[in-house]
């Protein structure tokens, strides 16, 4: 199957319907779970488990498909609301090895196309017309419909977190660590296409020191970036010269910045990292010079001291997240009526929360307060 034309029924399923069901499965996999995260555009998250995988709807916490019986999965990542996923064996599956990707078609429940390469996979993205996936040696970008590479990179350093892909497909841009330094690569793809004249690739001056993690809005439009530091994320607009456009302070002590992300419309962000806190920002419009953000900053920043400790700008809303003792995701809900702004948190050990928080004030609100793994 490798390298032919992939036919893709891009079904937005309907959920496993009966209660008794979703629950068996759940049961199944508490305390086996291996990987979890979101997919590109957040409507849902995947959990690889020692026995297979599940895609759940992140908004409803409702499953929506679940292949069982092959062996554990360490790596799965689900096409939008979509029949199809992307999944990687572990080192312990002796049917899908660690350096070969599987496209699966719930539709017809099987295997449709596959791809070995020559070292372990560490990362999977996946849109509509374009696969990336991250080696210990490369980063490779394949075309969905045939499974060719249309696009190889030699990694230097090795860090998969320091990987981010636009969401739209109207526009696609692939941004990596430059070495182990404070730059970044961005790669600007035309339709998709690496060999099209428009397609464009440069190196972006961050930090000074080692970057941490990075992330691009959904139209690709922005570039978000922490250093090994992590108390300081600059806000590049990449449609401009990769100009900086802001620069937004989570704190002053060290820390691991673990996520980064930019809501559906790009007027927030939000940064989570070792300290277990989410802090919000308000985004710069970079086509709005007049534009004011809703961030704090410093009553003693017009005071002349040798540093922009007091000049810079701080999260207008924190969110603390003081019960949670294991590995969890963090994204933006999707918008509703009732709720227009929130946060989604899903742990690895089942529990879930949903905050909302209003943009003019430091107001937060949890709303859920539940479990996703019943």
């Amino acid at each position: 199957m490798e390298g032919e034309n992939v036919k893709k029924e891009n079904i937005d399923y309907s959920f496993v319907q009966n209660q008794n069901i979703q629950d068996k499965i759940c049961e199944k996999v508490k305390g086996q779970i291996l990987y979890l995260s979101f997919n590109l555009d957040s409507s849902c998250f995947s959990v690889g488990h020692k026995n297979g995988f599940i895609v759940y709807d992140a908004n409803a916490l409702k499953i929506r498909y679940c292949v069982d019986d092959i062996g554990e999965i360490k790596i799965v990542e689900v096409l939008k609301k979509t029949n199809l996923s992307a999944f990687v064996g572990s080192s312990n599956n002796k049917l899908y090895s660690t350096n070969c990707i599987q496209l699966w078609d719930d539709r017809d429940r099987k295997i449709i196309a596959y791809k070995q390469f020559n070292d372990t996979i560490l990362k999977i993205k996946f849109k509509s017309q374009m696969l990336f996936i991250v080696t210990t040696q490369n980063l490779y970008v394949l075309n969905t419909e045939t499974f060719e590479t249309i696009d190889e990179f030699e990694l230097n350093y090795l860090n998969p977190k320091i990987l981010s892909v636009s969401s739209n497909d109207s526009n696609t841009v692939l941004s990596w660590s430059h070495n182990n330094s404070g730059k970044i690569n961005i790669k600007i793809y035309n339709k998709g296409n690496s060999n099209d004249e428009n397609s464009s690739t440069y190196v972006l001056s961050c930090h000074n020191n080692p970057i941490r993690y990075i992330s691009l809005n959904n139209d690709g439009t922005l570039l978000a970036t922490a250093s090994i530091k992590g108390t300081l994320i600059r806000i590049f607009d990449i449609t401009n010269g990769a100009s900086k456009i802001q620069e937004v302070r989570r704190g002053s002590s060290l820390a691991e910045i673990s996520l980064i992300s930019f809501n559906h419309d790009s007027k927030f962000l939000c940064v989570s990292s070792d300290k277990n806190s989410i802090h919000i920002f308000s985004v710069r419009d970079p086509k709005n010079k007049k534009n004011v953000t809703l961030n704090q900053t410093s009553t003693l920043k017009y005071i002349p001291l040798p540093t922009n400790y007091f000049t810079s700008e701080w999260s207008f809303a924190k969110i603390y997240l003081s019960n949670i003792n294991d590995y969890y995701i963090i994204s933006f809900a999707s918008p509703t009526n009732d709720h227009p702004n929130s946060i989604i948190v899903i742990s690895k050990s089942g529990i879930c929360f949903k905050y909302t928080f209003k943009p003019n004030t430091s107001q937060t609100n949890k709303i859920l307060n539940g479990k996703w793994l019943q």
